[in-house]
């Protein structure tokens, strides 16, 4: 079926609707600008407020030779996914 096209209306800081191209692409800087100069300050209670997951040991172990040959046993074919120019065998 046709592809239907949702956007939403960018707007600037008023709320009128930019419509010239070059007007939208200066209000994504002025965004983006404003969004990565803002300072954010995480207090002691949201800290306290995240729960603490719990520590997998398994991860810190050693792999046994065995499983690594099964991960390796179980890697796809011979040839990488794309062109990387290595002639095959």
């Amino acid at each position: 079926g046709p592809t239907i096209k949702k956007t939403a209306p960018l707007k600037t800081k008023t709320g009128e609707v930019l419509i010239d191209r070059k007007k939208q692409m200066e209000r994504w800087v002025e965004l983006y600008l404003e969004l990565c100069s803002s300072q954010n300050v995480v207090t002691d209670i949201a800290f306290d407020a995240i729960k603490a997951l719990p520590t997998l040991g398994t991860l810190d172990q050693m792999s046994l030779g065995a499983e690594i040959s099964v991960a390796i046993g179980a890697l796809a074919g011979v040839r990488a996914a794309g062109g990387d120019g290595i002639p095959l065998g």
